[in-house]
């Protein structure tokens, strides 16, 4: 059974980066990954078996939007690698 998989970056790092690519080139053949934007509003997040953020280095400049993102993750339950609740935790950098 294919599984369908989004690698999750920003819009101006839209590709992966070397690690990024590396993952992905282990990935068995039955996993498709897509590399897509987070704040992509033409992506029906839905249709993935899991998310996984990988270079979502803007989130901060869009913390409205970032927050909403998170919202729709959570209330159409699409899976993600990394628990939301760690990634909202993580969101904040107080130093």
């Amino acid at each position: 059974m294919q599984q369908k998989i989004a690698f999750l970056t920003c819009q101006n790092r839209p590709e992966l980066v070397e690690e990024g690519l590396k993952l992905a080139a282990k990935l068995p053949k039955n996993i498709q990954a897509d590399v897509c934007v987070w704040n992509d509003a033409n992506i029906d997040w839905t249709q993935y078996d899991c998310l996984v953020f990988r270079t979502i280095w803007d989130y901060f400049e869009y913390p409205t939007e970032f927050e909403a993102f998170l919202a729709h993750l959570e209330q159409y339950n699409v899976r993600t690698l990394n628990p939301l609740s760690i990634i909202k935790r993580n969101q904040h950098k107080f130093y």
